[in-house]
């Protein structure tokens, strides 16, 4: 019996290096392979920085006993002796196990470090095929992603548009909001002003890894909303600050009368899978007057609501052909309406049905939503570019050798001329919609609206009410009241066309 019980005593290191063989790491590039076996230690295999440096052709550099630096194409790892946390980057990432300094710059990690830490440093992308494989291939491109900072009353936006579509993941890490792109690099062209609103501070982008993009939060911040859009492909991000307290809260309403009265929904178009615009009976021709509407969202995209009873994308229909009604009974104008049954329709379809009639003028409707149910009242915006007005184009030698007619403007620069007229029209109109919703000091606003872009005519987009508050739901579900609103836009757009 003591014989055996010296035997299993002596057979259990064995047992241990054949259990550390059956994690060993490989590696494969291409045709080649690539082993790193481990080294038990408090009975956790752990894996020698040397070995990574020689596979990955990673320069170590000892700071001291109690430090070492490993640095890649893409970045740095810094190692701690018998700390479980190790800086990637300049950033603190956690490990399961301590870092273990064997014996002189003999240093080990254990297999986590090889998910979060040196990916980001590397000259490859590291595809983990399972728990001990890896395969080593080449980079992907990096994405281009343009960013668009956008004020609203009562948030903050910022607009991801990236060359191709991406898996954007998001966190929030202490102050800041960190955005990256699962699997890819990237790199982003931060604005190089910030608009100062409270609910957003600085945005930086660390080009290190795969690239971060870093919003800090603002002094006002609360909370933030995402949002995913199509046609193009753009990942949206809204800093909201704490909901204003209103000076005198609503009245309730009576027992049994806080619905919201049910509407007629907008008739659903038949048989459409995809939406096509047919143009009206007339066509235009010189000197021709044509408003243009649009009926914003549609389809799927509901819009705002407080109920399901009360949807965006029905009341812009409404309003639209009530301001259609009003116009062409007082004017010489004809009125085209982008939408007016129930389909989805994609933002520079709505552009290019308003350059199409070579509108005077673009209105596209909306009507609001936020989380501080407090905001209500109309707001209307222009398009501006902050950073592009006064610039001239760069010009290609091809661009030079065939010249553009001198009619055709590129699609993104159409309404950077029309910005005053753009700004002027969205005065005009807000100044009207203030008298209706008793909101005196709402001044206009400009943001980088893409449905306002390529429009090449003066162009605003209209919000007429938010949905999201009670007082301006209630007030919008009566059909006397939307026929007040309708009546000034109308007023607004026709004291606008006459000046011209």
């Amino acid at each position: 019996m003591k014989r055996l019980i010296i035997i299993i005593i002596l057979l259990i290191p064995v047992f241990g290096i054949w259990l550390a063989r059956g994690q060993d790491l490989q590696f494969f590039r291409e045709s080649r392979r690539f082993h790193m076996a481990p080294r038990q230690h408090d009975r956790i295999p752990y894996y020698s920085l040397r070995d990574v440096s020689r596979i990955f052709a990673l320069p170590r550099q000892e700071r001291s006993e109690n430090e070492l630096l490993l640095r890649g194409p893409r970045g740095s790892v810094t190692f701690f002796k018998d700390k479980a946390e190790i800086r990637v980057n300049g950033e603190a990432v956690p490990l399961s196990q301590p870092v273990w300094r064997r014996r002189g710059d003999d240093w080990y990690v254990t297999l986590d470090f090889f998910d979060k830490a040196l990916p980001r440093i590397v000259g490859v992308y590291v595809n983990r095929k399972s728990a001990t494989t890896f395969e080593l291939l080449p980079l992907p491109a990096a994405v281009e992603v343009k960013v668009q900072i956008s004020l609203f009353p009562d948030h903050t936006r910022v607009m991801l548009e990236p060359s191709q579509p991406v898996d954007f993941q998001v966190r929030e890490v202490g102050v800041a909001v960190e955005i990256v792109a699962a699997n890819r690099r990237m790199h982003v062209a931060v604005p190089s002003s910030m608009p100062k609103q409270g609910f957003l501070g600085s945005l930086v982008f660390d080009s290190s890894g795969n690239g971060m993009l870093r919003a800090e939060k603002g002094p006002a911040f609360q909370r933030r909303r995402e949002q995913t859009l199509d046609d193009p492909f753009r990942k949206i991000i809204d800093f909201y600050g704490p909901p204003a307290m209103p000076a005198t809260p609503p009245p309730l309403p009576a027992p049994g009368t806080a619905q919201v009265p049910v509407l007629p929904p907008v008739p659903a178009s038949p048989g459409i899978s995809s939406p096509s615009f047919q143009p009206q009976k007339f066509v235009r021709r010189p000197n021709q007057n044509v408003v243009v509407l649009d009926s914003g969202h549609g389809g799927s995209d509901l819009g705002a609501h407080l109920s399901t009873e009360l949807l965006e994308k029905d009341l812009t229909v409404r309003l639209a052909r009530q301001i259609k009604t009003e116009i062409e009974a007082s004017s010489p104008y004809k009125v085209v309406i982008t939408r007016e049954l129930d389909t989805a329709m994609g933002i520079l379809q709505r552009t290019a049905i308003a350059n199409s009639y070579h509108a005077e003028i673009f209105v596209s409707l909306h009507f609001g939503g936020s989380y501080d149910p407090s905001m209500r009242g109309a707001f209307v915006y222009f398009y501006s570019e902050t950073g592009r007005e006064g610039k001239q184009e760069e010009k290609s030698s091809a661009d030079e050798a065939t010249p553009a007619p001198a009619d055709l403007k590129p699609w993104v620069s159409a309404q950077l001329s029309l910005i005053p007229r753009s700004q002027a029209l969205a005065a005009r109109l807000q100044a009207k919609l203030n008298q209706v919703f008793g909101t005196p000091d709402t001044q206009v606003g400009s943001n980088q609206f893409l449905v306002l872009q390529g429009c090449l005519s003066p162009a605003v987009i209209l919000e007429a009410g938010y949905l999201t508050n009670f007082e301006d739901a209630m007030f919008l579900a009566d059909a006397t009241n939307v026929k007040k609103v309708a009546h000034a836009i109308a007023l607004g757009i026709l004291d606008f066309l006459r000046m011209k």
